[in-house]
């Protein structure tokens, strides 16, 4: 269960990703304003099959803030974390 937890956060970061290169395409300015919201889970992919989340999984959110602090929480447990962009690598 924690496993497929990491990989939902990893599934979503990388679409987020992907949101910003596609929308930005290296401007920083609307970075904040683009990510800066709460995310929930609706699928992950593990191979190349994709998977619904369960019940549980629905509760689950990822949070980014404008001062470039992100809360996750997953099965009721609540992460801190800080988040930065990297607009010549684009890479969150």
């Amino acid at each position: 269960m924690k496993k497929n937890m990491h990989k939902l956060l990893k599934v979503l970061l990388i679409n987020i990703f992907l949101l910003l290169t596609i929308i930005v395409k290296g401007q920083t300015n609307n970075i904040d304003s683009l990510l800066c919201k709460e995310w929930k889970f609706l699928a992950y992919e593990g191979g190349s099959e994709k998977i619904t989340v369960t019940k549980e999984q629905e509760k689950d959110r990822v949070i980014f803030y404008f001062d470039h602090k992100v809360k996750s929480i997953e099965g009721g447990n609540i992460q801190h974390g800080i988040w930065d962009y990297d607009a010549t690598q684009k890479k969150l």
